[in-house]
Formats: structure tokens, C-alpha cells, sequence
């Protein structure tokens, strides 16, 4: 069903894809089949704007679903705001230039549906009272877009709340990372600053002692490239 469902989308639309997986009548097969649609666009296919607006029509189409049964059913709706919330993670993070993915080009109003989608996860993170993992990363998107509109400082105090989550958690990796990007966002917010500096090389001192830390190593010097630019 996935090929119908994206063939529908690149021929008419977002709305398309919809109208697919209607028969279907269990509105968290179609929101987990149309988030499955999403990746193939983005990951394979390597078209961001076909799963933006496909991620924009299942938040709003998932949402709305979930309204509808918060009375007659309301673990169906908690399944379906958590459907709801990875999706909306998914979007905010294929459009943060951040990443400097081959073959992606972010325009602005693919920026726009990203700040708006990190927003949502964070909001639908507290709703459904995630842990302190995945709220650690939620605060983490929300500070990625942040720093995309040159909210330096914003982006610096969401970071350093997700380090702190990621502490929690027991989660180094996380913890060291989001401290890497509080420091990142200082540096670029004033180049000069030696403190902002120091935070960013200490960071990834400690993720290189991590296992796969020089993956996030490469991450946040990446994200330092692409953002300077």
C-alpha cells in the first residue's frame, strides 16, 4: 500500500495520500502507514517538500482524529497524539539544515513547518507526560530551530534544559551532546567568546569517550560548518 500511497501523493498531493488509506477506518493504521510514507519520501526519494506537506496533512489530520474519540475512547487518542508526536519530531528534524544532508535543499517555508513540527512534539511530549529521554529531545529540536532563526541565546537555554533532562535519563551521549550545542549556539552567536568555545571542545571531549561518540563528534561539527555559512 505504501507505493499507492505514494505514487497518490507525487501525482495529486498530500490530500492524495489521504484519501488512500480512508478505506482503512482505523485512523492510527492510517497515521502509522502515511508516517511510513513520510520516510520513503524523504529517505529514499530525497523529496523533502512531498513530506513536509504529507507530515503537515497527518499532524492535522491525526489531531483531529484523536479529538474526535478523547471521550468515546481515549487510549486510542493518546495513540494517536503519540503517532501524531513522532511525526512531527520526524518533520522538525529533516528540515533543520543542521544535519547538511546530500541531496536536501530546505527553502524557508519548509524551515517555517519545521519550527512549527518541533513545537508540536514538544507540546504533545508534555500532554502525553514522556519521560525525561524523549522530553530531552524534544527540547533539543526546539533549540535546533532556534538556533536555524539565529535565537543564539533561546537556543542556548533549550539545550542546556535537554542536557539537563538527558542527566535525568542517564544518558551521557545526551547530555554531553546537548551541551556540545549549547556551546555551539554561543559560539555562534559571538565568535570570540573563549567560555562558549571552551564548552563546545570540552563537550566533545567527553563524547569521544563514549562509544559511537565520534559520530556526534562529526555531528556537531557539521552543524558548526553549515550553520557559519
Amino acid at each position: 500500500m505504501i507505493e499507492a500511497i505514494i505514487a497518490a501523493i507525487l501525482d495529486r498531493g498530500a490530500d492524495a495520500g489521504i484519501e488512500v488509506v480512508a478505506s482503512l477506518k482505523d485512523p492510527l493504521h492510517q497515521a502509522k502507514l502515511l508516517g511510513d510514507a513520510i520516510h520513503e519520501l524523504y529517505w529514499k526519494q530525497k523529496n523533502l517538500a512531498a513530506a513536509v506537506a504529507v507530515g503537515k496533512a497527518v499532524i492535522k489530520f491525526g489531531l483531529q482524529a484523536a479529538a474526535r474519540v478523547d471521550q468515546s475512547d481515549p487510549k486510542l487518542a493518546q495513540e494517536l497524539r503519540g503517532v501524531v508526536k513522532g511525526i512531527s519530531y520526524d518533520i522538525g528534524s529533516f528540515t533543520w539544515p543542521g544535519w547538511g544532508e546530500p541531496g536536501i535543499e530546505i527553502t524557508k517555508a519548509d524551515l517555517a513547518a519545521g519550527r512549527e513540527a518541533a513545537q508540536i512534539n514538544l507540546q504533545l511530549g508534555r500532554e502525553l507526560n514522556r519521560g525525561d529521554l524523549p522530553m530531552s529531545r524534544a527540547h533539543w529540536l526546539a533549540g535546533a530551530h532556534l538556533m536555524s532563526a539565529n535565537k543564539m541565546g533561546e537556543a542556548a537555554t533549550e539545550f542546556k534544559t535537554a542536557a539537563k533532562l538527558a542527566r535525568t535519563a542517564g544518558s551521557a551521549t545526551d547530555e554531553w551532546l546537548n551541551a556540545g550545542y549549547a556551546g555551539l549556539a554561543m559560539v555562534l552567536a559571538q565568535t570570540e567568546n573563549s567560555e562558549a568555545w571552551g564548552e563546545l571542545e570540552e563537550a566533545k571531549k567527553q563524547l569521544r569517550r563514549l562509544p559511537e561518540g565520534e559520530g556526534f563528534v562529526a555531528q556537531l561539527e557539521t552543524a558548526l560548518r553549515v550553520m557559519r555559512t
